[in-house]
This record gives C-alpha cells, structure tokens and sequence, in this order.
C-alpha cells in the first residue's frame, strides 16, 4: 500500500470516528434530556402541580443553564464546525485515495515498459 492510500485511509477513518463520537454526543444528551423530563413527570403528580407545589429535579434546572452556556454555541457553531471539517476529511481522503490510484497505474506502466525492454533485449 502506497502512501497515498494510506492518507486516504486515515482521514477516512477519523471522519468515521468524528461521525461516531458527535452520534454519541446526540444520543447522551437526548437521553440525559428524557430522563430529565421522566423524573420530572414522575415526581410530581398533577396535584401537586396544580397547588403549584412542583418539585422540579436538578436535572432540569441543570439543563436550564447549559441552553444558553452548551447547546446554542454547539448548535450554531459547533455543528457547522463539525459538518465543514467532516467534509473536508472526506474530501481529503477521496482525494489521496485517487492520488493513490494514479501513482499505481504509473507504476505499473513504468513496470511493463521495463519489462518489456528486457524482453527484447533477450530476444
């Protein structure tokens, strides 16, 4: 395996490891988010809650402060961030992956010309 195809290789790789941890990432803070709203439900009844005593979990204030703190950064900027670097990653990779191609096949002429010569010359 040539260089070329293994640069292509590697920034495959980290743009499926990019891809998997930024999965990850959604799916904890989607979970941490219904747990959140489970306690809450689960808590508090509707009694309660029309006497206006709600227990609210520390959870939910928790994800009160971290709207404005993490998830609207990570949202306009984080996100695009995420997808421009994970393209770029592709793109790089296809791009060696096809540099890799041609300095194959270059190699391969350059291969059969040479042998070519030597069969001739032992003709």
């Amino acid at each position: 395996m040539n260089r070329q195809k293994l640069i292509s290789m590697l920034l495959v790789l980290l743009g499926i490891v990019i891809v998997v941890i930024s999965a990850y990432g959604v799916i904890t803070y989607t979970s941490t988010v219904l747990n959140s709203m489970l306690d809450f439900v689960t808590t508090n009844d509707f009694a309660k809650l029309s006497q206006c005593g709600v227990n609210i979990p520390q959870k939910m204030l928790d994800l009160k402060s971290e709207l404005t703190t993490v998830m609207l950064p990570a949202l306009y900027l984080g996100l695009p961030v995420v997808l421009i670097l994970l393209s770029l990653l592709m793109f790089l990779g296809g791009y060696y992956y096809h540099r890799g191609r041609q300095l194959e096949l270059i190699e391969k002429r350059r291969l059969e010309r040479d042998v070519k010569k030597i069969a001739k010359k032992y003709e």
